[in-house]
């Protein structure tokens, strides 16, 4: 156990210092603060005033009532009213005519803006056992939407595996390492440790600072009602807070990511090159988000699944979630048997 832990150790100071790892940790740091301070919410996106849409959304906050759907439809019909005025240019009265087109114009927007927040409201109503709220989400779902899944980190660890993994030849000590009495066994396996806590270690820093950047700059709302709150998330069954919910996405998000160094490990030891690995990481897990995001049937068994958990919570149950965390178990203890295997193997 002790000659184990000393291989740890000694594995970790080769990536950090021998290696020159911690520059790469604080690239992936500074790319995470870079992204946190100079990133903006894709307001252009839409095809409304967003500020008549948190305006509205105040108006109309709070949990499902029929009673509001009939005002919105009677502010609707006011608005329906106002643009169906014709207007006529009166050359006496220019102020008056450019007065009527500003009014016309006004009421276009607020039409635009009132229809999708009464869409997104009138869903609620099928859901209503789930006690969704209506509240200002615009930038919260584009957070979710493009910083879902960490690149940062995953980044991070891609330059980092193959460093640890392939830096014995690479640093002439190969042929030292592997024959002594300590076993090359017991080196794999602290290289293998080695990759999962550091990946970890990164991976936690990373998103703890994309929220912490992004909950400072960007308006996200409120994060104390339920999930179902959030556009897109109306049939989520999960009884749970969208607070709770982008924790519990954290979590899994962290707990994932052995699998994905893993994998990443797998590849170290099949290809042995470092450039290689790096691609075929980034293949791989660019492949998997994308089969992730088209065929949401498959979303469970994908790699990238757990990765943008925030993003597959949006359609999973209970059942659905405790699945992909067993799956992701399985996922990470055949991952961890086949690296040990293939990197133990006679070369």
């Amino acid at each position: 156990m002790k000659n184990s832990g000393l291989c740890f150790q000694f594995e970790l100071k080769k990536l950090l210092i021998a290696r020159r790892g911690w520059l790469i940790i604080l690239a992936a740091i500074l790319l995470q603060i870079g992204l946190g301070c100079f990133s903006n919410p894709h307001l252009y996106e839409y095809s409304y005033d967003t500020k008549l849409y948190e305006q509205y959304t105040e108006v109309y906050s709070g949990p499902f009532k029929k009673s509001n759907l009939r005002k919105m439809d009677a502010n609707q019909i006011v608005l329906d009213k106002i643009m169906s005025e014709q207007t006529k240019p009166d050359l006496s009265s220019v102020d008056a005519y450019e007065k009527q087109s500003r009014r016309i114009e006004m009421a276009s927007q607020k039409s635009s803006v009132l229809m999708a927040i009464r869409d997104k409201y009138a869903s609620f109503a099928d859901f209503r056992e789930l006690e969704p709220e209506l509240t200002y989400d615009l930038e919260l779902t584009d957070y979710i939407k493009r910083f879902g899944m960490n690149w940062a980190s995953l980044l991070c660890i891609a330059l980092l595996v193959p460093l640890l993994m392939l830096g014995d030849k690479n640093c002439g000590m190969e042929q030292i390492l592997f024959p002594t009495v300590t076993g090359q066994a017991r080196i794999v396996r602290a290289k293998l440790l080695a990759a999962c806590v550091t990946g970890v270690a990164v991976t936690a820093v990373c998103t703890l600072l994309q929220w912490i950047l992004f909950s400072l700059r960007w308006n996200l709302g409120k994060l104390d009602v339920p999930v179902q709150s959030i556009t897109g998330y109306a049939q989520c069954s999960l009884h749970s807070s969208i607070g709770g919910s982008l924790l519990l996405s954290g979590i899994v998000q962290v707990l994932a990511v052995p699998a994905a160094v893993l994998i990443l490990c797998i590849f170290s030891a099949l290809i042995r090159k470092e450039v290689p690995v790096v691609a075929a990481s980034v293949i791989t897990v660019a492949i998997s988000a994308l089969l992730t995001e088209k065929i949401p049937g498959l979303r469970v068994f994908s790699i990238a699944s757990p990765l943008s958990c925030m993003q597959a919570l949006a359609q999973m149950s209970g059942a659905d979630l405790i699945f992909m965390l067993f799956f992701l178990c399985l996922k990470t203890t055949l991952f961890a048997m086949a690296a040990f295997w293939l990197a133990n193997r006679k070369r």
